[in-house]
């Protein structure tokens, strides 16, 4: 890894879920995206809301 702490963290995303038996393969590009951008504007709040939406991924 370089000493690039942003260099490595693409690759840190892509194993955690391989290694817990979650491929990426199956998931819908359009509401993972919109998953993300709710999380990260601040509507998606109640965490068992957001834990049925990534069961549904």
């Amino acid at each position: 890894m370089s000493g690039e702490p942003v260099a490595h963290r693409p690759a840190g995303h892509a194993t955690f879920p391989a290694v817990n038996g979650v491929g990426p393969g199956g998931v819908d590009q359009e509401t993972a995206y919109t998953l993300v951008v709710d999380l990260a504007s601040g509507r998606g709040r109640d965490v068992r809301g957001i834990a049925k939406r990534l069961r549904r991924l």
